[in-house]
């Protein structure tokens, strides 16, 4: 990643991390997400941690943040996040054809209760990984990825 945001600085494009199977990989001790880049997470049923379905987009930068929050829900201004407090009325503006890409409060519930159990979820998925390994590398017509019982990682 390093390299990439290097060479995507020096010619001004825009680096989107796809990280849909990689959490909660890190690269020199830095988690998948925190490289300054968007980085997309998806917490489809395959994945480490899962909602079932939906997904996530972190970034650094207030400009696609802001960008997001208006497109993930109808395109909605900012004043609909607030109508049912005490500083928001009922009053909002539809300001851009937008998207329904919120992950719903009973989704994001699941989502955190698993976050906290990421590296169990993990390790068990190597675990399982492991048991692949060991019983698809003695076939011939079988080439497993070398070393995967001993690195890190999530499977695809």
């Amino acid at each position: 990643m390093p390299g990439f945001l290097a060479l995507a600085e020096e010619f001004g494009i825009v680096v989107l991390d796809d990280a849909a199977h990689a959490f909660p990989a890190a690269l020199q001790g830095r988690g998948v997400g925190s490289f300054g880049c968007p980085t997309a997470f998806s917490f489809y049923a395959t994945k480490t941690i899962t909602t079932g379905e939906g997904g996530m987009l972190t970034t650094d930068d207030a400009r696609v943040a802001d960008r997001v929050r208006l497109m993930s829900l109808h395109g909605i201004s900012r004043d609909a996040w607030k109508r049912y407090t005490a500083t928001g009325n009922w009053h909002y503006e539809v300001v851009e054809a937008g998207y329904k890409y919120n992950l719903t409060d009973i989704a994001s519930a699941l989502g955190r209760v698993q976050l906290g159990r990421a590296s169990t979820l993990l390790g068990r998925r190597g675990a399982i990984a492991c048991r692949y390994h060991e019983a698809l590398s003695g076939l011939p017509a079988v080439q497993v990825p070398p070393g995967s019982c001993r690195c890190r990682s999530t499977p695809p």
